[in-house]
């Protein structure tokens, strides 16, 4: 990955005074990267952990210019490397330094605007969103990058070419500073974190909701980093106070902070008022304001999402009744316990999130309004290790009183007219029954589970038969595409139900 601005040039003494330089001591680069093919003049090439020098690099031959002062290529490494004739930048952390130059060379687009920062497990999503919705009610722009998608404020952008290194995230910071945009929300997954992705940001707010997830001491390095390097001098950070996880790092964060939550004492807190399939309603407290707030929504994970949110609001000095207005704009996240409409006299939920948490937390969730109910129709060809696939039946079983093993796929014979009906691994109707009948035997009750090869028929006869009452979670479905058009089990259930 490389990034490259021609009419910006970093001098690598002042922007890393630190650093001890063998070689030039003045080099000034346009371009930095990690791939040595990619390597040429008035560039810096970065040796990430793992990476080795080759012959060319430890020669110089790959550098024509290298004997010019200010256009000679220079590689960053965290240890001198012995007889290397090409400059060498020694750093005690390549991808930070790699990180820095980036922002450098884009002009440091994170001081254009405000950047939030989302960390957590289960909480960046939903705290990402609702922080959308109130910025778009106060009539902010802004752009977003995380697990619903990559925008600019203008236009959706392909996150496969954004979300997946530190330059992919500069070019995105790059491409919303151009759309003008007021703020840009970044989710920070464990494993975004622990790659370094967010090197170089400055961060207007960062919010952890929930254990952050640090994968090993790496994981554990960037986090200590990010809060201790990467707070903006007048930012500050949010923490869920009913969270242990992120108590522990609120106590060795220097940075203002603001704390949330209901079970613990905070600066932001709720009162739960009551729930049902449909909505919930609860009071938000912050010192002496207290306003009522009703989302379709529902749900603990949603209680405390809308509190993370609503302390960044407030730190942005936004008035509580507008804070609470954008979060109850957002009535759903496609595919996070996401309530399907269509006029039907029961209740359709979409829960796609492979994670065994969430699904125990929607589940759980559900069964709290006390449904006639509860029927759970469950993609079978997720790929589950033999422990997951004990745990996912447990979970099933406990919470739902029919389960309905299905494919992935949906039937060209209900008038779909999908384009890409089958997933990447193609399953023989005979393997795929066989592999639907073993799967129900691993279940405690295997009374209790049925199946249906063709998940789309499997919903619609479920449709026809449902009651008021009943609640059916359509858990663990891929996308597929109708010509262009993606459509999920949220479309799928919406076009069976209007024809229903």
């Amino acid at each position: 990955m490389s990034i490259e601005m021609t009419s910006q040039r970093v001098n690598l003494r002042d922007l890393l005074p630190e650093a001890h330089f063998v070689g030039e001591q003045n080099i000034q680069v346009s371009r930095c990267t990690t791939d040595p093919a990619q390597f040429s003049a008035e560039s810096a090439l970065v040796l990430l952990p793992g990476s080795e020098p080759s012959d060319q690099l430890l020669t110089g031959r790959f550098t024509p210019h290298a004997h010019h002062q200010k256009q000679g290529g220079i590689i960053i490494s965290s240890q001198p490397i012995p007889g290397c004739r090409t400059p060498v930048c020694v750093v005690h952390n390549p991808l930070h330094a790699y990180g820095r130059i980036c922002h450098a060379l884009a002009d440091n687009p994170t001081t254009k605007l405000k950047l939030v920062g989302v960390l957590g497990t289960r909480s960046r999503t939903g705290v990402a969103s609702l922080l959308a919705g109130i910025l778009r009610m106060a009539g902010q722009t802004f752009g977003l990058l995380g697990a619903t998608g990559c925008m600019d404020s203008a236009e959706l952008l392909p996150r496969q070419e954004y979300g997946r290194s530190v330059g992919g995230v500069v070019r995105w910071l790059q491409q919303c500073v151009q759309q003008q945009c007021t703020h840009a929300i970044l989710e920070i997954s464990p494993s975004m974190l622990a790659a370094g992705w967010a090197a170089g940001c400055q961060f207007d707010v960062l919010c952890v909701g929930d254990s952050v997830g640090t994968r090993g001491e790496r994981g554990n390095e960037e986090l200590e980093y990010l809060f201790q390097h990467q707070i903006a001098s007048r930012g500050f950070a949010v923490f869920n106070a009913d969270s242990p996880a992120a108590v522990q790092i609120l106590e060795r964060v220097t940075a203002p902070a603001l704390t949330i939550g209901v079970q613990r004492s905070a600066d932001v807190t709720a009162k739960p008022l009551g729930q049902n399939a449909a909505e919930q309603t609860l009071l938000l407290i912050a010192g002496n304001d207290v306003v009522p707030m009703r989302t379709h929504r529902i749900g603990h994970r949603v209680v405390s999402d809308s509190l993370m949110a609503t302390a960044v609001g407030l730190g942005w000095n936004l008035e509580l009744p507008m804070v609470v207005r954008g979060i109850e704009s957002i009535e759903s996240i496609p595919g996070h316990c996401e309530r399907v409409v269509c006029g039907q006299p029961f209740s359709v939920y979409v829960e796609s999130r492979r994670s065994l948490s969430a699904l125990r937390e929607t589940l759980a969730t559900l069964r709290g309004t006390k449904p006639r109910r509860l029927i759970c129709v469950v993609n079978a060809e997720t790929e589950l290790s033999p422990n997951q696939q004990i745990q996912w039946t447990k979970t099933l079983s406990d919470y739902a009183d029919q389960i309905v093993l299905t494919s992935s796929r949906w039937s060209p014979s209900e008038g779909l007219r999908l384009s890409q009906m089958l997933p990447r691994i193609r399953i023989q109707q005979a393997e795929l029954e066989q592999r639907l009948t073993s799967m129900r035997r691993s279940f405690p009750n295997p009374q209790q589970v049925q199946t249906h090869p063709q998940r789309g028929s499997a919903m619609a006869h479920l449709f026809r038969k449902a009651v008021q009452g009943d609640l059916i979670v359509l858990v663990g479905g891929r996308k597929a595409y109708d010509g262009d058009m993606p459509v999920d089990d949220a479309e799928i259930a919406r076009r069976l139900l209007y024809d229903h």
